[in-house]
């Protein structure tokens, strides 16, 4: 009987054992998951500086290239 017991307990702490490490292996996937993501939101917030970065260049230039035609037809 008691060596049933002890099979039990063990058993039990075996599956204790395996829950535990498919609780962590859940953990690290999420916490990839989560890092997956805020390098991508990170990307994503990069491309998006650079873009406005060169709409305002862009803007700036055509500025001043109005601004050297308007000088040049008042010549």
């Amino acid at each position: 009987m008691e060596e049933y017991l002890e099979r039990g307990d063990e058993e039990e702490a075996k599956q204790g054992k395996e829950s535990t490490e498919d609780r962590n292996k859940e953990d690290e996937q999420k916490q990839r998951e989560k890092m997956r993501q805020d390098e991508l939101e990170t990307k994503k917030n990069q491309e998006e500086g650079t873009m406005a970065t060169q709409q305002a260049l862009l803007t700036q230039l055509r500025d001043r290239q109005q601004l050297q035609m308007q000088k040049q037809q008042q010549k």
